[in-house]
């Protein structure tokens, strides 16, 4: 520091003294004046600090990892170490009063004693996506300097809430599932998957399911850990002929909602076969057993639009053919094979059951015979 002083005049200096802790202090500086009387002297600055009565007995509060809208809280100590009591009043910005909540808000600090508050912070939507003052997008870390007030303490107290805030947002592959046409005796599954935005984990659940809808695994309940995604199964069992339309409704833990809307129609089969299990007897090899079903085409069942044919109007009643396929090695044969149906007709199918053994059950049979002889061979030597 240097500066011009008058002839004859008198100057202040002002001193400053900011100590860092508590404790003395002493600094040596020195005076120089120029010219023909110069003269050097040697000053000696000191001086004692202590700490301040009220103090907190923490300056960061960590919230941790917070999901967006939930309410979340800890506790914070003003401690006095002063023999009067000393009131205090907590001082939130503008801006933060939507989201950080002060109880109480003041209240007297007993000589000798300690003060406890509870600091509550609720990250609100609107509050993050407006102001980046305190919240940054990028990281997610939010930061929030809160004052105290200290009657006859020149310097405010100050302590800093923090936290991560994380979304509680569930992404889902297909926010529409369309199950297209089945039959009231068919199954339809859908598959989508479920991905974890949070940085927490997250239960979820499909509640309140109608009958036709099941849901793998676990019945559709289960555990997201962060950034996790998982392949759910959606069954759809029509037990009535009809057009389906429903919300399928998927709930977390922290009280969010999700809705998927599905659709799909349903209709009776075109042709019934009775009965639909046939118990046959016993029967020798290279004998025969048969035995009689019948295919009816009613009179009642009205032909899709989805699976009438090109031309064709739903509602129509059309002639409707069928053919059984069997595996070239069954030894089940099924006449007539092929054959079409009119509406409310009947008609009677032949089923003969004889069995065989092939040239492939017989090779295999031997071989088998083969091999467990040389096995017996080769322990008994």
């Amino acid at each position: 520091m240097e500066g011009v002083i008058d002839p004859e005049t008198t100057m202040k200096l002002l001193v400053s003294f900011m100590p860092p802790y508590s404790g003395s202090f002493r600094e040596q500086y020195r005076f120089c004046t120029e010219g023909v009387d110069a003269t050097e002297e040697n000053v000696f600055l000191q001086g004692n600090a202590v700490n301040f009565p009220v103090f907190l007995d923490r300056q960061d509060l960590d919230m941790k990892i917070c999901m967006i809208d939930q309410m979340y809280q800890d506790s914070l100590a003003i401690c006095n170490r002063s023999h009067l009591p000393v009131k205090i009043t907590f001082d939130i910005e503008l801006p933060l009063r939507k989201c950080i909540e002060v109880i109480p808000k003041n209240g007297f600090v007993q000589a000798k004693s300690d003060f406890s508050t509870q600091v509550k912070f609720f990250p609100r939507r609107a509050l993050l996506e407006a102001d980046a003052t305190y919240f940054d997008k990028n990281t997610g870390v939010f930061q929030a300097p809160i004052k105290v007030k200290v009657d006859n303490q020149v310097k405010c107290l100050e302590f800093v809430v923090h936290a991560v805030v994380a979304t509680s947002e569930l992404d889902f592959s297909e926010s529409s599932i369309d199950f297209a046409h089945c039959t009231i005796y068919e199954t339809v599954r859908k598959t989508i998957k479920i991905t974890n935005k949070s940085l927490l984990p997250q239960e979820f659940g499909f509640i309140k399911l109608p009958d036709f809808i099941n849901i793998l695994p676990s019945d559709g309940f289960g555990i997201l850990l962060p950034l996790e995604a998982v392949d759910i199964d959606i069954l759809f069992s029509p037990s009535k002929a009809t057009h389906y339309d429903f919300n399928l409704n998927c709930k977390t833990a922290f009280s969010k909602q999700f809705k998927i809307h599905c659709c799909g129609d349903a209709s009776k089969p075109l042709m019934t076969i009775s009965p639909c299990r046939i118990q046959l007897s016993s029967t020798s090899l290279y004998d025969a057993n048969t035995a009689l079903i019948y295919i009816r085409y009613p009179k009642d069942t009205t032909v899709s639009p989805k699976t009438a044919g090109e031309g064709d109007s739903g509602g129509k009643h059309h002639p409707v053919s069928y053919a059984f396929a069997l595996p070239s090695t069954s030894p089940l044969t099924v006449q007539p094979v092929v054959d079409t149906l009119y509406p409310g007709e009947e008609k009677q199918i032949h089923l003969r059951f004889q069995p065989t053994l092939c040239e492939t059950d017989i090779k295999k049979c031997a071989a088998d015979m083969i091999n467990r002889k040389r096995e017996e061979q080769r322990l008994f030597r």
